[in-house]
């Protein structure tokens, strides 16, 4: 199911503590990529990566930082 409260850019933190930024999202799934805590995204040459999650898989303990 989908999380309203989710906007393009913001922070949230993966259920293992690690910083990403929501890149894009639509009914299915959220794209990530990784960055540091002020929102600046990791590059791919500095260990920065994409992930894309699932909403069942956001329910499960990802949580947006303020």
């Amino acid at each position: 199911m989908r999380d309203n409260t989710v906007k393009g850019g913001e922070i949230v933190s993966s259920p293992d503590g690690k910083p990403w930024c929501v890149v894009a999202f639509n009914d299915l799934r959220v794209v990530l990529r990784r960055c540091n805590n002020e929102g600046v995204l990791i590059g791919i040459q500095r260990g920065g990566e994409r992930r894309e999650v699932t909403w069942s898989e956001w329910a499960g303990g990802w949580i947006l930082r303020k």
